[in-house]
């Protein structure tokens, strides 16, 4: 079975080092890693962590957060070379930590949570941001290679961006860039607003999926998500994927796809994502 993980926000947010003690807390729980957040300046001690990580048992998949200032889809020059060296950064964090994949909204441009609402965008704005992300994970694409690290691009609903926001959107981009360093990763919570079936998008994405994230639209979640029962969604994705994924007790979802290495000289099984920890004890 595929390593299962949880999202550190589940427990503190900013996540320091007075957390590390949940670390073994969350192994006990029978997760194989965490993800989370690439630290900014003063969170995190990229040794201190690796170390907390190591002493629990416990892998790392990181998570990225972009910004209007830093941000790969952006006309402004310094905006977008800040997105550029900010990718760079994340492969380097990921590397000490002995993590293989970074994840998340990696072209920018974020909307509500930079106070932004959503505004059409013209065809040749649209064109042209896409060709600014391309630029730039070729580039990133580049240093995460030569990190022995994955970035896995994540598409995000209409109300957080207006770069990617479906599968199909992403797959075109991830053609253009080309690149066996950059991938894709996909979370249910997103896909229920933007995919007319997220089993049909898994299939779409297929060996480019390297990290997963299923969410369950409930009450609580429906003033963001369409309330759209993810167990559905599990039924069809499991008949449509023969088996790719399999629900643990936990009720977590797992994913063993295969992807590209960095570099493209071999095929490797991915670490796989689950985001709902267990009931504590």
């Amino acid at each position: 079975m595929n390593p299962i993980g949880l999202i550190s926000m589940q427990y503190a947010r900013p996540f320091t080092a007075e957390h590390f003690p949940l670390f073994a807390k969350m192994r006990q729980h029978g997760f194989d890693f965490v993800e989370l957040l690439v630290p900014e300046a003063g969170e995190l001690d990229i040794r201190e962590t690796k170390k907390a990580l190591d002493d629990a048992g416990l892998g790392v998949v990181l998570a990225a957060r972009v910004n209007l200032q830093r941000n790969l889809a952006s006309a402004d020059a310094e905006a977008h070379r800040a997105g550029v060296e900010y990718l760079k950064y994340t492969a380097d964090c990921a590397a000490g930590l002995g993590s293989k994949i970074v994840g998340g909204p990696l072209t920018g441009n974020p909307l509500v949570f930079a106070g932004r609402a959503p505004q059409p965008v013209d065809e040749a704005e649209r064109l042209a941001r896409k060709q600014r992300c391309v630029k730039g994970l070729k580039e990133a694409g580049d240093h995460a290679a030569k990190m022995g690290v994955l970035l896995a691009v994540e598409p995000l609903n209409r109300f957080e961006s207006d770069v990617l926001c479906t599968t199909q959107q992403a797959m075109e981009l991830l053609d253009a860039v080309d690149h066996p360093a950059v991938n894709l990763m996909l979370d249910t919570f997103h896909m229920h607003m933007e995919e007319s079936s997220i089993a049909e998008a898994i299939r779409l994405a297929g060996d480019r999926l390297v990290h997963f994230r299923p969410m369950k639209t409930t009450a609580a979640s429906r003033a963001r998500a369409l309330p759209i029962g993810s167990m559905s969604a599990g039924r069809s994705t499991r008949s449509v994927t023969r088996g790719r994924f399999r629900w643990n007790r936990s009720g977590a979802m797992t994913t063993a796809s295969a992807c590209r290495s960095p570099n493209g000289a071999r095929r490797t099984r991915t670490r796989a994502i689950a985001s709902r920890p267990r009931a504590h004890s």
